[in-house]
């Protein structure tokens, strides 16, 4: 109904009342591949000199086994994958998720292929090849998607990633992996309210999935509200479409932040942020190289996005009075170490 009135937006899971009366975020799937993802840990962030600032900590997914958040996507996507019988898991990747994928796939005994760009880094390459996947370059970001969707058209392929246009984001069952976060958080800073988290933003996929676990505890009286979510991108997108922007557009830019590069925006993003009281903030590579050198400097690294996101913060904290932030310290800097 929706593709045919011209709008694109993401599917979203529902539960039996049997599954969804657990507190903790339901998932489609208890037997998934195993690598010892999850319960990443939460590190404070540096004060550097501001004593009256309000708790920050960084939830780190650089701590997944594959070394990023995408890890929480991939698992429950690659056993979805499975359960319905598919022999290959395909992605269009511009690193983080495609080395996830790979790694995942392998751990089910599936096959895996990412398509990447020209701007897909050696380092990436190298270690989506090592689990076992191939690498297929396409010249652009959007004929990454054509060469997915040409794939699946052959029923033993499963993508993990999106190829539509309008963008819709990653399968829904895949997206639920993201749920889990807002339970880590919730257990961790039982006694802070937390009032914002920093999300770094391509499609979307990680602030719906967050959205949806805390709209979870909100229903089941876990949390009194949900944080507001601020979308963090390297250049105007999300925020053009929460000014009035129609969604479905293309938004041109450049950036050194290839984990949320890209000229689209998802209506799930847009709805993160609408229903969670957020906000968007755009920061520029020049921002965000700086801030990555900040932290550096104090032994925390991060890819250049997730720098991003503490840029954004750092413009917020003055708001702050006793409320916890978060940023989602999305993977470890040596991912985009080739990123001056």
């Amino acid at each position: 109904m929706c593709a045919g009135a011209g709008h694109a937006s993401n599917l979203s899971c529902q539960y039996d009342n049997s599954n969804n009366a657990t507190v903790a975020p339901p998932v489609p799937y208890a037997n998934v591949p195993d690598l010892g993802q999850g319960n990443t840990p939460l590190v404070p962030i540096p004060k550097f000199g501001h004593a009256n600032v309000s708790p920050a900590f960084f939830k780190m997914e650089s701590a997944n086994p594959t070394g990023s958040h995408k890890d929480r996507m991939a698992t429950v996507g690659v056993a979805h994958a499975r359960a319905i019988g598919k022999s290959t898991v395909i992605a269009a990747s511009s690193g983080n998720a495609g080395v996830a994928i790979a790694a995942f796939s392998a751990a089910a005994g599936l096959q895996c292929e990412v398509a990447v760009t020209p701007a897909c880094s050696p380092l990436y390459r190298s270690l989506i090849k090592r689990h076992g996947a191939s690498v297929v370059e396409c010249s652009t970001s959007l004929a990454r998607w054509k060469y997915v969707q040409d794939r699946c058209l052959d029923d033993s392929f499963y993508s993990l990633t999106n190829y539509a246009l309008p963008a819709v984001g990653s399968p829904p069952i895949a997206i639920e992996g993201y749920k889990a976060i807002a339970l880590e958080l919730t257990k961790d800073l039982f006694a802070s309210e937390i009032s914002e988290i920093f999300v770094p933003v391509a499609r979307g996929d990680l602030l719906w999935g967050l959205y949806l676990g805390y709209k979870h505890l909100l229903d089941h009286q876990v949390i009194k509200s949900i944080p507001a979510l601020v979308a963090v991108e390297p250049f105007p997108r999300l925020s053009q479409v929460v000014n009035g922007a129609d969604y479905r557009a293309n938004f041109q830019g450049t950036t050194r932040q290839l984990s949320t590069s890209g000229s689209t925006v998802t209506w799930q993003a847009v709805e993160a942020v609408r229903l969670s009281r957020g906000r968007v903030e755009v920061v520029a590579d020049e921002e965000a190289l700086v801030a990555r050198n900040e932290l550096a400097f104090a032994g925390i690294s991060l890819e250049l996005c997730a720098a991003a996101a503490y840029q954004a913060y750092k413009r917020a904290r003055h708001k702050q009075v006793s409320a916890a932030s978060v940023i989602i310290a999305t993977a470890h800097g040596s991912r985009d170490a080739l990123t001056t």
